[in-house]
């Protein structure tokens, strides 16, 4: 037998083990020595994906309409009070009020007039800064420091937020992640420690959550949800009723600044409210399978048939597996699929 042939043997069953576990080690340090920084990664992991995003022009598909045929105003910060009180447009009567969109683009346009480079920036560091915040609530829920990493890093990165950071008009969908988490992990904190400045910045947050997005008025549900399902809490304590009053006073607010600038109720029935709720809802399906299958994903939801086959087939599945665990994770499993229920229904 030849040198050269000796070399060319494969390793024995024992070496190979070895080689195996040592990989193995290896990776468990390089994660070890990654989570002493997790704030450090989620910023690497988010400007590697979307630094980039700072060179694009614009699309001309309605952020045309929201910043440059609106550039005069929001050149003019003086202008701030009118986010509250007008539509997305800044004009009344419109569809949609996003005063939170308004407001960052205002400050965006005092920096950089109508390049569109400062308007994709801030779009990125918002969904930084969301990723960020989700570490910290995993944190908050008693999450090991790995797997919270672990999961905030796979929402900085998925591709089926790419159109939230890449397409500046979606950008309310980043302050509905950024303000409804931070919402919640004040809240969390507050039924823990009991601490009033909790309790007014979860109050702060639910209102610009508010502002960024209808479908957020469902949060107070999922809120509900952890209060009696998993804190156990009885109805009429004193937390909970400055927890419910901060709520009414956050959504009276939002309501009437909001009548001020549409000149519908709730319930419109063209382009928002019930009816086209309705009609959306297959576009759930849609995207829980791009979600786990990250393939064909575009700006608007496209609806087709077998996205929307599969993502039935994987709801299905998910919830015969959660409908299998023990009942103190089964409470979670209710509470996150709430909660992520609210990031995916259209609204």
């Amino acid at each position: 037998m030849t040198k050269s042939s000796i070399n060319e043997q494969p390793l024995p069953y024992s070496e190979s083990k070895k080689s195996g576990g040592a990989f193995s080690n290896y990776l468990e340090k390089i994660v070890k020595e990654l989570s002493k920084f997790p704030i450090l990664v989620i910023i690497f992991l988010g400007l590697i994906v979307y630094f980039q995003t700072i060179w694009f022009e614009f699309v001309n598909f309605d952020d045309d309409m929201l910043i440059l045929d609106n550039i005069t105003i929001l050149s003019d910060f003086t202008n701030i009070g009118k986010a509250f009180v007008s539509d997305a447009y800044f004009k009344q009567g419109g569809y949609y009020y996003r005063p939170t969109l308004s407001v960052s683009l205002l400050i965006d346009a005092q920096i950089g007039g109508a390049n569109p480079w400062i308007y994709y920036l801030t779009s990125m560091v918002l969904h930084i800064l969301a990723s960020i915040s989700l570490f910290l609530l995993l944190i908050e829920l008693k999450f090991t420091r790995n797997s919270s990493l672990f999961w905030s890093s796979l929402f900085v990165i998925h591709p089926l937020v790419t159109n939230a950071v890449a397409w500046i008009p979606a950008r309310n969908d980043l302050f509905l992640g950024l303000f409804g988490i931070l919402s919640l992990t004040f809240f969390i904190k507050y039924l823990n420690t009991d601490k009033i400045k909790y309790l007014l910045l979860h109050i702060l947050n639910l209102y610009l959550v508010f502002s960024s997005k209808e479908i957020a008025l469902f949060l107070p549900f999922v809120l509900l949800i952890y209060l009696f399902l998993i804190q156990k809490s009885k109805l009429f304590t004193r937390a909970n009723i400055l927890i419910f009053l901060g709520w009414l006073i956050a959504f009276v607010i939002w309501y009437y600044l909001r009548s001020f600038s549409l000149d519908d109720s709730l319930l419109r029935t063209e382009i928002t409210g019930v009816t086209p709720f309705l009609q959306n809802l297959p576009m759930v399906a849609e995207v829980i399978q791009k979600f786990f299958i990250p393939y064909n994903i575009t700006v608007l939801p496209t609806i087709k048939l077998p996205s929307v086959i599969i993502g039935i087939a994987l709801i299905a599945t998910i919830l015969y597996f959660i409908s299998k665990t023990k009942s103190e994770t089964l409470k979670y499993n209710i509470f996150g699929i709430s909660l992520f229920a609210i990031i995916i229904l259209p609204g």
